[in-house]
């Protein structure tokens, strides 16, 4: 995956891309929202949502939107956290492990919570 600069927020083309067929689109306007949005609320939902989505990519980039989140806004719904990380804390997949491993990094660091170190693997 090449990294990109996030794009200027503007939130009517932003939610366009989010109903993307395209999982690039889909997952850059995602990381755009979580990014430059400013709304707590509306950025975990949408995590929240992508990383229920079947594709391996789109919900692994939303999981680690949750240590963006810890980062950036300096909170985080650990309930509901912990019950998709719960989904996950089996899976063979590399790509989800590491996602898992840097959102776990970003919590521990910048809320000071240990929480979710039991998915640590």
């Amino acid at each position: 995956m090449n990294y990109e600069d996030t794009p200027d927020y503007n939130k009517a083309e932003n939610d366009i891309l989010l109903n993307s067929s395209n999982e690039d689109e889909k997952i850059l306007a995602l990381i755009t929202l979580v990014h430059c949005s400013g709304n707590y609320n509306l950025a975990m939902q949408k995590s929240i949502e992508f990383a229920k989505n079947e594709s391996e990519l789109i919900a692994a980039n939303a999981i680690g939107c949750f240590g963006d989140i810890a980062r950036i806004y300096r909170k985080l719904d650990f309930e509901i956290v912990e019950e998709i990380l719960n989904v996950y804390k089996n899976s063979q997949s590399e790509w989800i492990h590491s996602k898992i491993l840097d959102s776990l990094d970003d919590i521990l660091v910048f809320l000071k919570n240990d929480r979710l170190e039991i998915y640590r693997k």
